[in-house]
């Protein structure tokens, strides 16, 4: 009956925070586009008409105008959509998986092996993110999936000093002092006992993980070492659209206007999370 009511305090708490909720909507509305709109229609993001170049918005046949070759930038948009949030999704849960089990060893055994991992965090921090990730793609092959792989091993030093500290305050706590008396494992302590305790901070930081991966694959498809065309993402679409911003500005408007208000989403509904799973949190 507790954890009820304090499940539904939590819920009162997000529904009480409204750019949370809308942000919600906005995120759905989209992922409906890019996930279902290609099932139901005939989206060809790279059939080319040069007849049809740099269309206008509200053009016949482009409700979202033409690019330099005539394609269409709404279809290439919903199908970059999918790219730039598959990116962003994926490498939140490789990102968290790897910051989670990190984290935990770090705030579970302490001592050497805590101080290696954390001061391996340090290092990681210390690099801009920008220059890590060029680094790391001159060694692998641009694609979606190695997208996801160099984005994740950019971004999971956040989740691992958050989970590293929750564990070590939970660990002195009565419940794991029980645990080992009774004979449990460390594995058993850490996932069963540990972890669930945990989850809040976890769920909150791997939202705010989204919204850096979404910006992180678009500056590196902006920069010509993430996805390569003739695939669009975010990213990669607005690279194209540099040498026609005076004359097609649509072409740049809409791939940033996406991406800003995706990370903004992502932000505020990690914003809710936090405060409806914070019992000292209070929507604003």
């Amino acid at each position: 009956m507790k954890s009820f009511t304090r499940k539904n305090t939590a819920l009162v708490r997000f529904l009480s925070y409204r750019p949370a909720i809308a942000s919600l909507l906005v995120m759905g509305m989209l992922l409906i586009a890019c996930v279902l709109v290609p099932l139901l229609v005939d989206i060809d993001d790279k059939r080319i008409s040069l007849k049809s170049r740099f269309l206008a918005p509200l053009s016949d046949g482009f409700l979202l105008g033409s690019d330099e070759l005539g394609r269409s930038v709404l279809a290439r948009l919903i199908t970059a959509g999918q790219i730039s949030l598959s990116v962003g999704l994926f490498s939140m849960l490789l990102s968290t998986m790897i910051g989670v089990t990190l984290g935990l060893i770090a705030g579970y055994y302490r001592g050497v092996i805590s101080a290696l991992i954390m001061r391996l965090v340090d290092a990681m921090l210390c690099f801009p993110t920008i220059f890590l990730l060029l680094a790391l793609s001159a060694l692998i092959k641009p694609g979606v999936g190695s997208i996801i792989v160099l984005v994740a091993l950019s971004s999971w030093m956040e989740v691992t000093r958050v989970v590293e500290g929750q564990v070590r305050s939970l660990r002195e706590r009565d419940y794991v002092a029980a645990s080992r008396v009774v004979g449990a494992g460390d594995m058993h302590i850490m996932f069963r006992e540990i972890l669930p305790n945990a989850i809040g901070p976890i769920l909150v930081a791997a939202t705010l993980t989204v919204a850096h991966a979404i910006l992180a694959e678009s500056y590196i498809s902006f920069l010509g070492f993430g996805i390569q065309p003739p695939t669009p993402s975010w990213g990669n679409m607005l690279n194209n659209a540099q040498s026609s911003l005076s004359s097609a500005p649509w072409l740049a408007i809409l791939p940033g206007a996406l991406i800003a208000i995706s990370v903004t989403c992502f932000n505020f509904i990690g914003e809710g999370l936090r405060i409806a799973l914070d019992p000292k949190g209070s929507a604003k």
